[in-house]
């Protein structure tokens, strides 16, 4: 698999799985819990990865789960270090009635609020 043929984030996940000591993306999949054709997927762009699957992911390669889900959904802002009024002010922008997120982002990124929050009581646990 040629790095060219793959998006920036599929690059890093890459990149992340030859360091964790993968053989191979499928060899990774299945310690993940995913098919290993939908990591290709994840790896070419042609599916983003669900928030789930980068929960399970992240700890397998050594990864932040909040790092991983900024990369994996493609939003950047989660991987900044914001004080937390002003990231509970956005984020209540952003998941507000006026959101001006489309749709399909909103869905994500509400996804993506749960999966953090359930990662962060399990890490309390």
């Amino acid at each position: 698999m040629s790095q060219s043929d793959l998006t920036p984030f599929g690059g890093w996940l890459l990149e992340r799985i030859v360091a964790a000591g993968f053989r191979s993306p499928s060899a990774f999949a299945n310690a993940a819990g995913v098919q290993p054709s939908m990591v290709l997927r994840w790896l070419h762009g042609r599916v983003q990865p669900s928030p789930d699957g980068l929960v399970r992911a992240a700890p397998l390669l050594g990864v932040p789960v909040r790092e991983m889900l900024a990369r994996g959904l493609d939003l950047p802002e989660l991987d900044q270090t914001v004080s937390l009024p002003a990231e509970a002010a956005r984020l209540a922008r952003l998941l507000g009635p006026e959101s001006p997120l489309p749709p399909a982002k909103r869905v994500w990124l509400e996804r993506v609020v749960q999966a953090v929050m359930d990662a962060a009581e399990a890490e309390d646990d």
